[in-house]
């Protein structure tokens, strides 16, 4: 659903965009001083066609949202350095203090060192960079947010080598090859990040099987997890398994009617544009619509979801002797079965809590 909000409001920005390149083509046929560069059609176009009052509110709604698209990379790798480097192999020890600062230092660091790779790039232009940041950069750590759904034995070691693999690549050809394409690039640090991936997973040991049969459990996710299969039930199974061939063709359906949605919007914006366009374009995206509709939406757990979650756990305290809320019980003839009393309950969670990973383990 939240995928599908980000589309709709996603295509709000291209009627403005088609607007304001409309606006610098006949503001290049009166000027005296043409616009040369294509970068600066949105910043001649503020400056000299856009009124006073409306022309404060677009910078600022403009500034909003460069800002939240920069505070939220700057937070983020902040608390990823803080959560995931300092406070667990740093300080683990830390109070809420030094961890806010630690924060803060992270984030001065981050900046610096966003603004140091500015200067000492090799590229003349935005749209130069902004190929680099999603062609090169984002191949970096695409390949490992992708496997991570799609295979089990993927793990944290694997995870942060492709995502560190790919990172350095990146930065390497942006600094010493930035005239590579942009398809060569992508190629070649994709490449990068799936060696470094694939050669440290199976060097390092597997996640927990507690852990994995819980974010199964959980996130449901497809591909290749028949590791899993057999510790939640074919029942559960069956619903991933369907899921996905759900996905498969719900997914046409939605990149098919995005594309189609977002030209109709944009055909709109330009005038002297036929109709027949305008028509067709929006009758594409309201066919894909109703196919989403029906494949992928009333499909959605909304009214059952709490009830088939219940079962689910149920059904894997059974199975596995695990709840899926990390306490551990036992399932023999001593535990409790599902009519035990609260205090008989509580009295097993206490004895769960004292059982250590190495238990955990052996009990799989």
């Amino acid at each position: 659903k939240m995928s599908s909000l980000w589309m709709v409001l996603a295509a709000l920005r291209w009627p403005f965009v088609a607007t304001v390149a409309i606006m610098g083509i006949n503001y290049n046929m009166t000027a005296i001083s043409p616009i040369e560069d294509p970068e600066r059609v949105l910043s001649a176009v503020i400056a000299n066609v856009i009124p006073t009052g409306l022309k404060g509110v677009i910078v600022a709604v403009l500034l909003g949202s460069a800002m939240g698209s920069y505070n939220a990379v700057t937070n983020g790798a902040a608390a990823y350095y803080v959560q995931d480097i300092f406070r667990p192999f740093i300080k683990p020890t830390a109070n809420q203090r030094e961890l806010v600062f630690q924060g803060r230092l992270a984030s001065v660091v981050i900046v610096l060192l966003g603004a140091m790779f500015a200067r000492i790039s090799q590229y003349g232009s935005v749209t130069e960079l902004w190929g680099w940041v999603n062609m090169s950069l984002g191949a970096g750590v695409l390949a490992p947010l992708l496997v991570r759904w799609v295979w089990w034995r993927l793990n944290g070691y694997g995870f942060c080598a492709g995502i560190a693999g790919g990172t350095l690549a990146a930065i390497i050809q942006g600094i010493w090859f930035p005239l590579m394409s942009e398809w060569c690039m992508f190629l070649v640090v994709t490449l990068v990040s799936c060696i470094a991936m694939f050669i440290v997973t199976p060097l390092t040991k597997q996640t927990d099987t507690f852990v994995l049969v819980e974010f199964f459990q959980k996130c449901q996710p497809w591909g290749l997890w028949s590791f899993v299969y057999p510790l939640v039930g074919k029942e559960l199974e069956h619903h991933t398994q369907s899921e996905m061939k759900r996905d498969l063709v719900s997914g046409n359906f939605a990149w098919i009617g995005q594309i189609a949605f977002y030209l109709g919007i944009l055909t709109l914006a330009i005038p002297g544009e036929s109709w027949y366009d305008v028509y067709l374009s929006f009758s594409v995206a309201t066919v894909c619509a109703a196919g989403l509709l029906i494949v992928w939406y009333r499909h959605l757990q909304d009214k059952d979801g709490k009830d088939r979650a219940r079962e689910e756990e149920r059904d894997m305290e059974r199975q596995l002797g695990v709840s899926p809320r990390g306490s551990l019980k036992r399932l023999d003839g001593d535990g409790a079965g599902e009519g035990e009393s609260d205090s008989e309950g509580q009295g097993q969670g206490e004895r769960a809590s004292l059982l250590g990973a190495e238990t955990r383990s052996s009990l799989y």
